[in-house]
């Protein structure tokens, strides 16, 4: 994950350069610019020409004279507090960025960025997840109702979009809201599962292509979970890309909830958007 990320770094770093030799002015990136430059591929499904480099101006005036390579954006709330500096180049921060994404950006896809800017691994998060509430608060914002309902799906540290996808299909199936990257003390040391109902002892985890490869290792530690009577349900990608296979995993968990003892949990299938103007349905089961 952090090769891919300096790579993706090192592509904008240059493409971001070469826009700014040649412009009178020093331009801040913003946008999908802005996340390149932070190692974070630009959403696919943008309404946004990907092709061109993003930059911030705060007057509309100021967008005039600028290369066909150079798409100009005017924001009132351009200031010297949100940007930042990577390297020799200028951006919008990443609070700012998740902020001017909202107008560009799919419902599902401004969580999934929320997800990235706040994930796991300390060296490639870029905000925390209050940060990027506090920016919502504290500004008026384009599409600001859509962040923050963005922002309560969101659930930091988590580093795979397959983690990610299976959590929200868990939960538009009908599934509880579960603990994202829970914490199990094994006695010889922590392990760490991608999704938990703890008081149930039920687990979902998502197996990327680099599971084959440490089999052993999982085995065992799907064993030590075993012995502290959890169950854990494996997925895989092709589990998430086919729909009847997905609901096939999603009745067994709930099936091994219903084994432990959970009643009354499951809720009515509904997309995020609804999902997410019900409070209720997102606090940790």
């Amino acid at each position: 994950m952090r090769h891919q990320a300096w790579l993706i770094q090192r592509y904008y770093l240059k493409r971001c350069r070469a826009v700014r030799d040649t412009l009178e002015h020093e331009p801040v990136f913003a946008l999908s610019s802005a996340l390149g430059l932070m190692g974070i591929a630009p959403p696919e499904t943008a309404v946004l020409d990907l092709g061109k480099e993003h930059i911030v101006v705060r007057n509309r005036d100021a967008r005039r004279g600028h290369p066909a390579n150079v798409a100009c954006h005017a924001w009132s709330l351009l200031d010297d507090r949100i940007v930042i500096r990577i390297f020799d180049l200028y951006c919008t921060s990443p609070a700012a960025t998740f902020a001017q994404f909202v107008r560009f950006n799919w419902f599902e896809e401004t969580i999934i960025l929320a997800d990235r800017l706040t994930c796991r691994d300390e060296r490639l998060r870029r905000a925390t997840k209050q940060e990027l509430m506090d920016f919502l608060d504290e500004r008026k914002v384009y599409g600001g109702k859509a962040a923050r309902r963005a922002l309560r799906l969101s659930r930091p540290n988590t580093d795979s979009r397959w983690e990610r996808e299976l959590r929200l299909d868990a939960m538009k199936w009908g599934l509880p809201n579960p603990e994202a990257n829970h914490p199990v003390d094994l006695g010889s040391g922590l392990a760490w599962l991608d999704m938990a109902y703890e008081k149930y002892r039920v687990a979902m985890e998502f197996h990327g292509q680099q599971h084959l490869e440490q089999y052993v290792a999982d085995t065992r530690r799907m064993n030590a979970l075993a012995a502290k009577n959890w169950v854990v349900l494996p997925a895989w990608q092709s589990t998430v890309l086919d729909q009847a296979e997905l609901h096939r995993y999603f009745s067994q968990v709930a099936a091994a909830l219903e084994h432990a003892g959970a009643v009354d949990f499951l809720h009515p299938r509904m997309d995020l958007w609804t999902l997410s103007g019900n409070p209720e349905l997102l606090e940790p089961f």
